[in-house]
């Protein structure tokens, strides 16, 4: 019997490292409303680590390509979630009625299809406490746009905000940006490449608006975007702290 004891302790551990490294994955979608400027519904994926455990909060990156569909793949961000009981978020697609790009306005539809995401998602899921989880925003170029202005949207919801290469054409640069009360609060990291002059300048002008934010700028020399998946967990970390 003492054998067989040992081989039921060992099978009951490595079925509990099972439940804990398995990934789950769920989509839903989200139809825009009459006057918003949101061509097609809205699909958004979630990737949940631990089934059994209580998420704590959503790390959204916002689909953008090949390169943030690596970083949202990346063993290290995966960690990085498990570590702080966060579930993976990504909204693909979503473009604006009159051209391929989304509208980063979020008070012209993809705010609120943000958040009515979410709280499909905590029905489908099971798990109640997405519906007021905070929300750690993650956008490229007009991903980015969209995610500094998502500070302001919902300065309730919003734990911190990543932009990078937050670029857009007028009248959506980053220095039209203008926040105040408790979204000045929310910390947020900006990446640019160094020789991006004209995010620099539009920079240079969100900050103006935003004097007292917690805003860090992190820049990359020799390069005129600075790749995301040079973003550490460990930076991510800082920030929330901060």
């Amino acid at each position: 019997m003492f054998p067989t004891f040992i081989f039921l302790i060992a099978a009951v551990n490595l079925s509990e490292c099972l439940a804990q490294s398995a990934v789950i994955s769920f989509h839903t979608i989200v139809a825009p409303k009459s006057g918003e400027d949101v061509a097609n519904p809205c699909e958004y994926e979630l990737r949940i680590l631990s089934e059994n455990k209580r998420i704590h909060g959503l790390f959204v990156v916002f689909e953008r390509g090949p390169e943030l569909q690596h970083f949202y793949e990346e063993p290290e961000i995966t960690a990085f979630a498990r570590e702080h009981d966060l579930a993976l978020l990504m909204p693909m697609g979503c473009p604006a009625k009159d051209h391929g790009d989304i509208d980063v306005d979020p008070n012209r539809g993809l705010g609120r299809a943000l958040l009515a995401a979410v709280d499909q998602l905590s029905v489908i899921t099971d798990h109640p406490e997405l519906k007021t989880a905070p929300l750690i925003v993650l956008g490229f170029s007009g991903a980015g746009a969209l995610a500094g202005r998502l500070v302001g949207f919902a300065p309730d919801r919003i734990e911190a905000a990543i932009v990078s290469h937050g670029g857009q054409v007028s009248p959506f640069n980053l220095d039209t940006i203008s926040l105040s009360g408790a979204a000045l609060k929310i910390p947020e990291l900006i990446l640019v490449g160094g020789k991006d002059e004209v995010v620099h300048r539009q920079l240079a002008q969100h900050r103006h608006h935003r004097p007292r934010a917690k805003s860090r700028l992190r820049t990359q020399a020799a390069a005129n975007q600075m790749p995301i998946r040079s973003t550490s967990s460990s930076e991510i970390s800082s920030l929330l702290r901060s």
